[in-house]
């Protein structure tokens, strides 16, 4: 997990976690920009060996192999985090595009300069999932909040949302909530 730096002074970094676990805080300046916002580093292999050194080299109070080991984890991390910026532009196109029919995975992968293969193969790697699966998953999150922020028919949604059909509309919703929209609908609306 990395935290930028807070604002305040008196933030105390060693009670913020994710889950309980033994952890190392290491402060460090960067000549290069670094980013702004928490980034949680998932499926890092190489990078939680080396994290687990770090912890031993740490409690032996190796300061020398602890840093160096960090340096080695920074390196790692930075060619994931450079893979990830590759695929920022698919992202922002995904969002801006959501209601489209159609987003084209070729259209994406041209966007981010590379093949289509390596495009699905870099997006399962970074995201967990398949880019059609999170395109299908922002898709729904934009259904859900149309059906809860609206008064629109169904048939009126699945027009906004990119959906000519309105059987088709309503089984896509079902298969990835178990819900039609209407039974969606009825279900949470009173939460909002």
């Amino acid at each position: 997990l990395y935290l930028p730096k807070e604002k305040q002074a008196d933030i105390p970094y060693n009670k913020t976690f994710i889950k309980r676990g033994t952890g190392v805080c290491i402060f460090f300046n960067s000549n290069n920009l670094l980013h702004d916002k928490p980034i949680l580093f998932k499926n890092c292999n190489s990078a939680e060996y080396l994290f687990r050194q770090i912890c031993n080299s740490y409690t032996r109070e190796n300061e020398f192999k602890t840093l160096s080991l960090f340096y080695e984890i920074i390196s790692e991390l930075n060619e994931t985090f450079l893979e990830k910026s590759k695929l920022d532009c698919a992202t922002t196109y995904i969002t801006k595009h959501i209601d489209d029919p159609f987003i084209d995975l070729q259209v994406l992968a041209q966007r981010c300069g590379v093949s289509k293969d390596y495009f699905r193969h870099l997006f399962k790697q970074i995201y967990g999932v398949s880019p059609t699966q999170y395109i299908a998953n922002q898709k729904i999150i934009r259904i859900k909040e149309k059906l809860l922020t609206s008064n629109k028919s169904i048939r009126e949604i699945s027009f906004l949302c990119g959906f000519y059909d309105e059987n088709y509309f309503s089984r896509f919703f079902k298969k990835h909530t178990g819900l039609t929209p209407n039974e969606f609908r009825r279900k949470y609306m009173t939460m909002y």
